[in-house]
């Protein structure tokens, strides 16, 4: 080795120029603020009706539907339990104490405008339920074996929902609207719940006909 040579040793990782660690720190800013505008996502206020009750969701509507009335039934057997005093209400409060008292007003919104995402409530989850069901039905109706695979199937499902639906609502009120149409008696009310019940048993029938094996 002959004197002034120098002697590089390596170190096992190579080095990053300072040009390319400059570059990538003038690049930031311009990566986040890309990052920023495809992040800026505006969440649609409304979805439209026509972009939803299509054939193709049909399984998903009726799941919806069943959904819609479960809530409901949940709600309502808290309600009519306290209302019949098979349940007690043992809180502090006395928000729900109306209820076993069975002096709720048209001031309160628990028996008639409290809805699925309040703790306690009638009328809107049981019309919210009836509603959905018949609008599924109805578009049901409309649409042919083609457009839906086990329509018959559909059908006879969100109609016994409805059915149940329109018998709950005949069983809490004395009157009911529908669809904003006319005040109906409890007996119209139950009429419209044996003309669901009705279609889902003839539907059910002719899903149980197709279906069974030959020979049976």
């Amino acid at each position: 080795m002959t004197m002034g040579t120098q002697v590089r040793v390596a170190t096992g990782r190579p080095r990053t120029p300072r040009a390319l660690c400059g570059l990538v720190l003038l690049t930031l800013p311009l990566v986040g603020g890309c990052l920023d505008k495809l992040l800026e996502v505006e969440a649609p206020s409304r979805v439209l009706e026509e972009e939803i009750l299509k054939p193709s969701n049909a399984p998903v509507l009726v799941k919806s539907a069943i959904a819609d009335f479960e809530c409901a039934l949940g709600h309502y057997i808290v309600t009519a339990g306290l209302f019949g005093t098979e349940f007690e209400d043992s809180q502090q409060t006395g928000a729900q104490w109306e209820y076993d008292r069975r002096t709720l007003g048209s001031y309160t919104g628990w028996y008639a405008t409290n809805t699925c995402d309040d703790r306690l409530a009638t009328y809107a989850p049981l019309s919210t339920a009836r509603w959905s069901a018949d609008r599924v039905l109805r578009s049901l109706q409309e649409w042919t074996d083609a457009d839906v695979a086990g329509r018959t199937g559909h059908i006879a499902t969100v109609a016994a929902y409805s059915g149940y639906s329109h018998l709950l609502l005949g069983e809490a009120f004395c009157t009911v609207a529908l669809d904003a149409g006319p005040e109906l008696s409890r007996a119209e009310v139950f009429k419209k719940a044996e003309e669901r019940f009705t279609l889902a048993i003839t539907a059910a029938a002719r899903v149980a006909k197709v279906s069974k094996p030959l020979g049976v």
